[in-house]
């Protein structure tokens, strides 16, 4: 039997609360969450415990992660592996959440919309100059190579900046019925 398990997160901008509830379940079936890796969250065997999984995200050094993780440590949550700017957490079940100010994470996906957008617009950018001048042929096949990257980056930044915008204003985005909310 495999002693670990790849999820697929759902888009931390997009749903977070829900990622978190499903960390909780799989946690009660012996499956730990531990860190992330690109887009999915890795899991470990282990006896089955009833934890709850939050997250944060800050830019924090080398040099100020034991302190940052000692604020959180002093408040009964356990650090996981971070990836870039997203520190995980653990607990025991009944441990106050980490953001009590449901606005302040919601403020911290401003720079990320940020981001996105420019990563959109230059990205559509070449992807529009290059439709217009007939990159999409197999004899430029170095244009039609650099087409099709930038189409998925303005694809994928696009939609990371509906997320991260909504969640920026204290809303939500919901691919489920493509509706947000608060």
């Amino acid at each position: 039997m495999k002693n670990t398990k790849k999820v697929l997160c759902g888009g931390l901008a997009f749903s977070d609360k829900e990622d978190m509830e499903k960390l909780n379940r799989y946690a009660k079936e012996g499956w730990i969450f531990k860190e992330m890796k690109g887009l999915y969250y890795i899991l470990y065997k282990e006896e089955p415990q009833d934890l709850i999984f939050d997250y944060d995200i800050a830019t924090v050094s080398e040099e100020e992660l034991d302190d940052y993780n000692q604020i959180f440590t002093n408040a009964g949550w356990t650090p996981l592996k971070h990836s870039y700017d997203y520190h995980f957490f653990s607990a025991k079940s009944g441990t106050p959440t980490i953001h009590t100010d449901k606005n302040l994470l919601d403020q911290k996906y401003k720079p990320i919309a940020k981001w996105s957008l420019g990563v959109f617009l230059v990205s559509s950018g070449i992807t529009i100059a290059g439709f217009r001048l007939g990159w999409l042929n197999p004899s430029h096949m170095p244009y039609t190579i650099l087409l099709l990257l930038s189409g998925g980056c303005a694809g994928g930044s696009g939609v990371g900046f509906l997320g991260c915008h909504f969640r920026s204003k204290g809303k939500r985005l919901s691919f489920k019925n493509f509706t947000s909310h608060n």
